[in-house]
């Protein structure tokens, strides 16, 4: 494998930067934290043990201060990880409505193009939607068929009638009716 070849496989991984790096940095971020929560839970935890031991310990009193501080850790931490997991899926529910939206939005609108329709209006995402870029080109598209269409309609309306053989006159009044069809959908 090239150095050419191991590029484009991390290119083709890393899609839409923006989005996979917040999505990245926001979960390390949770996790980390969760992380440090529970590395300093466990310090405080011993610690206080440690502060309250008498000088001379015996051994029912150690087993005692163990079971009692695992049971605290335990307890604890597995309280700092439910709530990062609760805080990973609020999260990740609300990033993937800034995806699915936007995702949503633009199917629909492909949806009503391959029915044969040209949509009136522009696809229009929210502020902090992704995939703004790709809602452009395909409000750029739209707007591209629109020029065609209305081309096309003054091109056969400037026709003369009886001037054109009956073959191409019946070929040219299908396609007029077409493009009468279109413009019908998207009303």
């Amino acid at each position: 494998m090239t150095a050419q070849d191991n590029k484009r496989s991390i290119q083709s991984v890393l899609i839409n930067r923006p989005m996979q790096r917040e999505f990245t940095f926001v979960m390390l971020g949770i996790m980390m934290t969760a992380a440090v929560a529970v590395g300093m839970l466990i310090n405080f935890t011993l610690g206080g043990f440690m502060q309250d031991a008498p000088a001379t310990i015996s051994k029912t009193t150690l087993e005692r201060m163990v079971y009692d501080a695992n049971s605290q850790l335990v307890v604890t931490s597995i309280l700092v990880i439910f709530l990062a997991v609760v805080a990973t899926g609020l999260f990740g529910i609300f990033f993937l409505h800034r995806v699915a939206g936007p995702v949503y939005r633009m199917r629909q609108v492909l949806k009503r193009m391959g029915s044969g329709e040209i949509p009136s209006g522009e696809v229009h995402l929210r502020r902090r939607d992704f995939f703004k870029e790709t809602a452009e080109e395909l409000n750029r598209v739209i707007s591209l068929l629109r020029e065609f269409d209305s081309t096309a309609t003054k091109i056969l309306d400037q026709l003369p009638k009886g001037s054109l053989p009956s073959d191409l006159t019946s070929k040219l009044e299908e396609i007029h009716k077409i493009v009468s069809e279109l413009k019908k959908a998207s009303g």
